[in-house]
């Protein structure tokens, strides 16, 4: 499977759940690699995401 965030590599972003705003997901944006980690507290759980401009 593609990286497809490859290209994002070196932008700085600030990702946000935005549903459920609930999930205790925590996300983290790592710019220098590109890579995006996000973390469900339950197997069941799915999260939407954004990658919004920094704060």
């Amino acid at each position: 499977m593609p990286d497809l965030l490859l290209p994002l590599r070196g932008v700085e972003a600030r990702p946000e759940v935005l549903q459920p705003a609930t999930a205790d997901a925590a996300v983290e944006w790592d710019a220098v690699e590109g890579k995006l980690t996000v973390v469900l507290p339950r197997a069941d759980t799915a999260v939407l995401l954004r990658l919004a401009a920094p704060a």
